[in-house]
């Protein structure tokens, strides 16, 4: 991060501490503090006859930290993704990783996938840091329908039907009571 970017240059600058500066002389240096930092800029007028200190703080936030559930396959139709973190406070989830379409808020989702779908998590701290991660899941789940009442006399033959609502599925059936 740039510590003075409207600092002029006419004066002459010593930043404290000199970790994480690339520059401790320059008038507007970029600092790379791995913790929370408070710089301290002892300026002066070319003929140093005038003297100011200022002070920036940086803060940098704890990590985040994002759990998901592994990738996997499943046979049941619905899947509950469960998310932790240590520090959100948003989620965003979507299925493609630029979240242009975001679908939903929640921490956790209950997601029905038909084959293999990959689902995007974005968690947002306070300070706007965010992390992403992915999962993907493949929903081997039967699609059918089957009619659920049929009427008939005694002595009457039923034929029993059930209706393969995804294509891509190559289903065999076993009917019981023979």
């Amino acid at each position: 991060i740039a510590l003075n970017p409207l600092g002029d240059d006419e004066y002459i600058y010593q930043w404290t501490p000199v970790e994480s500066l690339d520059d401790a002389n320059a008038f507007n240096p970029t600092a790379t503090p791995e913790v929370s930092t408070t710089y301290v800029a002892t300026i002066q007028d070319q003929d140093n006859f005038c003297t100011i200190q200022r002070a920036i703080h940086v803060i940098v936030p704890p990590e985040i930290e994002l759990q998901i559930p592994n990738d996997t396959t499943i046979c049941d139709p619905d899947f509950l993704i469960q998310t932790q973190s240590n520090v959100a406070l948003q989620y965003l989830w979507a299925d493609n990783p630029d979240f242009t379409t975001p679908f939903s808020t929640d921490s956790n989702i209950l997601i029905t996938p038909f084959g293999k779908t990959t689902y995007f998590v974005k968690a947002t701290d306070e300070f706007a840091c965010f992390v992403q991660d992915s999962i993907t899941i493949t929903g081997n789940g039967i699609n059918t329908e089957l009619d659920s009442l049929h009427l008939i006399c005694q002595g009457e033959v039923v034929t029993l039907e059930s209706i393969n609502l995804d294509d891509s599925d190559q289903l065999s059936y076993e009917w019981l009571p023979e």
